[in-house]
């Protein structure tokens, strides 16, 4: 038992050595192979790399860039008066905002032009529409917002501020149903973590238009939902500005007196309308006379029992009229006989 455990733990070291020696012998054989893979992965890795350091060095020009054109509607607005015309110009200021915001729209353009596919030619969209909302030209606003929240949806970083920007643009042109939509959509999901500030435009554009109870009911419903609403302290100002919130009483009181004020509806006599002509009545038709049927003879009663037959009188007839008499043309009187002569006595 003993010599043949030996055996064994002498035969596993050959085998060891057996194994060794063909993945030595194999790794010769395909070392051209290896070498190959080898280069390929590291190229790759390489490749990696420094497409990795391209790209992030293209997003860091595209950043540089962005931040230039920030630069810019940051820079004062410095009015100089005439008396000072030849007094040497603050470095980076402007004369007016008009002049600043145009050219912060300039420089967010170039960078959309030089850095098309960067994070940061996506946001410069976002200010262009910003600037021109600044510059009141609503329409050119509204269009550049809508492109960035197209191009990056509402999961982006700005798409509340962009949709806030878009309905201020349409409230601004008086187009208030698209503003409320705009608002109502910063209560929607994704987006409803931002309710409150949805809910406080919309109670706020009710205000603007005389809806007084119902931006009231507005105001209240937002700091029942949203105590902490960073719009607090300007809801209470606007809302002490309102009249008070009518308790439930107050309102059915209201309603019953307002329907008693108004005049009964005047009923206006209802119109008949036409009778139908009556149908048509159908007269019977009048069957010909059937043939009397022959009569039946009946036997022969005594004379007694059987009643007389009525006897029918003649109908007298009326004596006729006698013809009135036919007048003779009268006859004419004999004419007078002649004298006779006297004899002479």
């Amino acid at each position: 038992m003993a010599r043949k455990t030996l055996r064994q733990e002498l035969k596993e070291p050959d085998e060891f050595h057996t194994l060794t020696y063909n993945a030595m012998h194999w790794i010769q054989q395909q070392k051209s192979i290896l070498i190959g893979a080898a280069l390929a992965i590291a190229v790759i890795i390489v490749g990696v790399f420094a497409w990795q350091w391209y790209a992030e060095s293209k997003e860091t020009k595209a950043s540089m860039a962005f931040m230039k054109a920030r630069e810019i509607m940051q820079a004062p607005v410095v009015d100089a008066s005439e008396e000072d015309a030849e007094a040497p110009k603050v470095k980076g200021s402007y004369p007016n905002e008009e002049e600043k915001n145009r050219a912060a729209i300039a420089e967010f353009e170039q960078v959309i032009k030089n850095h098309g596919s960067s994070r940061s030619a996506k946001l410069a969209t976002f200010f262009i529409g910003d600037n021109y909302l600044k510059l009141k030209e609503y329409d050119q606003a509204i269009a550049q917002l809508q492109k960035y929240l197209g191009s990056e949806g509402l999961d982006a970083p700005m798409s509340v501020y962009a949709l806030e920007a878009i309905a201020s643009a349409y409230e601004a042109q008086g187009k208030f149903d698209e503003a409320r939509q705009q608002y109502q959509r910063l209560s929607e999901p994704p987006l409803d973590w931002s309710a409150d500030s949805g809910l406080y435009h919309l109670a706020r554009i009710e205000q603007s238009q005389g809806n007084k109870e119902k931006a009231v009911e507005l105001f209240n419903a937002l700091l029942e939902k949203h105590p902490e609403t960073k719009f607090r302290r300007e809801i209470q100002e606007r809302l002490n500005e309102l009249p008070k919130a009518k308790t439930p009483e107050e309102t059915a009181v209201k309603a019953v007196k307002a329907a008693k004020a108004a005049p009964a509806p005047v009923k206006e006599p209802a119109v008949e309308a036409p009778k139908a002509a009556p149908a048509p009545v159908k007269k019977p038709v009048v069957e010909a006379p059937k043939a009397a049927p022959a009569p039946v003879m009946k036997p022969v009663v005594e004379a007694a029992k059987a009643a007389p037959a009525p006897v029918k009188k003649p109908v007298v007839e009326a004596p006729k009229a006698a013809p009135a008499p036919v007048k003779k043309p009268a006859a004419e009187a004999p004419k007078a006989a002649p004298a006779p002569d006297q004899k002479p006595a």
